[in-house]
Order: C-alpha cells, then sequence, then structure tokens
C-alpha cells in the first residue's frame, strides 16, 4: 500500500494527466485514492470485474467520482468467447446504471487476448466490442490492443492493423504502446471513418479537429 501511495506522489509531481490506479488488489487502488491530489486531475480506477471482492470499486467510483474502467473477467474466471465478454460487461454497466455512474465515466474492456494462443481470440474480441457498442452508444470502450500481437514477430504490424480493426468495431478509446504505435494516426483514422460512414453528422468533429492543427 505504501508503494502505491508513494507511486501517486511521485508520479503526480511531474504531470497534471489524469492517472490509472491500476491494481487487483482493491486495498492497493483505495490507498493511492487517499493520497489522490484532485487539485491536479481526477483519478481512474483500473478496474472492477465481476470477483466479488471488486465490485465494491463501483459505489467508490461513485463516491469518490472517479473514472472507472470495467473488463468482462467474470465472477469465476476469464471469459471464453465474445458472448460472455458481452453479458459480464451488461452485469457490471446494470450494477453502474444502479448507483448513477455517469456514462463519459465508464471504460469498457472486453479484454484482448494473445492471437498467437489461439486464432479466434481476435474475433472473440472484435464481436463483443460491436455488441457492446451496438446496446451502448455512448459507453467508452477499450482494450489492452497491444496484448493481441505478444508472442508474435512484426508486432508493429500486427498492433496497427488490430488496433484499425478494433476502432471500426466502436472502440474509442486505445491502450497501446505509444512509441511502438504513435497514437495520432489512429485518432485521424477514427475521426475520418466516423465523417465516411454518417456517425460524424455534418462532419463536425473531423472539421473541428482540423481547425485546431491551424490555430
Amino acid at each position: 500500500l505504501e508503494w502505491m501511495r508513494g507511486a501517486v506522489k511521485t508520479i503526480q509531481s511531474i504531470t497534471d494527466k489524469p492517472l490509472s490506479l491500476d491494481s487487483s488488489d482493491s486495498d492497493a487502488i483505495m490507498a493511492g485514492l487517499e493520497v489522490y491530489d484532485r487539485d491536479k486531475s481526477r483519478p481512474a480506477i483500473n478496474s472492477v470485474n465481476l470477483e466479488e471482492e471488486r465490485l465494491p470499486l463501483i459505489q467508490v467510483a461513485k463516491d469518490m467520482d472517479t473514472y472507472l474502467f470495467a473488463n468482462a473477467g467474470g465472477a469465476l474466471g476469464m471469459p471464453a468467447d465474445d458472448k460472455e465478454r458481452t453479458d459480464n460487461l451488461v452485469q457490471l454497466m446494470d450494477m453502474m446504471d444502479e448507483v448513477d455512474i455517469p456514462m463519459d465515466d465508464r471504460y469498457i474492456d472486453p479484454l484482448v487476448f494473445p492471437i498467437g494462443a489461439n486464432s479466434e481470440f481476435g474475433n472473440h474480441y472484435l464481436d463483443a466490442v460491436r455488441s457492446l457498442r451496438e446496446k451502448y452508444p455512448e459507453v467508452h470502450i477499450f482494450g489492452g490492443h497491444s496484448n493481441a500481437s505478444f508472442g508474435l514477430p512484426g508486432r508493429k504490424v500486427l498492433n496497427n492493423a488490430f488496433i484499425s480493426l478494433a476502432v471500426l468495431a466502436g472502440c474509442d478509446s486505445l491502450m497501446i504502446d505509444p512509441v511502438m504505435n504513435p497514437t495520432l494516426g489512429f485518432i485521424e483514422f477514427k475521426l475520418g471513418t466516423d465523417v465516411l460512414i454518417g456517425k460524424d453528422e455534418y462532419s463536425m468533429d473531423y472539421i473541428k479537429y482540423w481547425r485546431s492543427k491551424d490555430s
């Protein structure tokens, strides 16, 4: 717990960006929240899933006004396929509804597994993203996209391809290595895609982005 407190204090001394407090131990997350400087940014809890010991973090997120990451892990283990991923996250979304977590504060993660271990893992993730995006048009959907290429050669190529597929499936947020796979191209890809498939009405977001680059 002291390591978490020390890490939060140290990192906040060099950045005002929001920090994700990431641990499988809810007590460690709470320790980080206790010392978090809200004058600099809002924290994110990473993460809740259906494991019983993690579920109280949903109420904590509401009470302490944090962003909340939720992953598709089940009560007894990892999801087997896209349906289980979707079902688990729907349960968590219902729980977030019960305590009135704002939709814009929710980031749901269907879980990316290494494709090298099973050739269907990519489809399991992407199909879950599509289902969740259809059910929840406003929620943030992301994933550890760099996990897809773990153990395979040419990881940058696989990451680029998988991130593009994830954006097309409905992801609006990315968790990637920004050195190996710089983010700017994917931001522009998503903005352009939204224009071309009619999601960005009158191209307003796209135009705003390009005007901001000129200013």
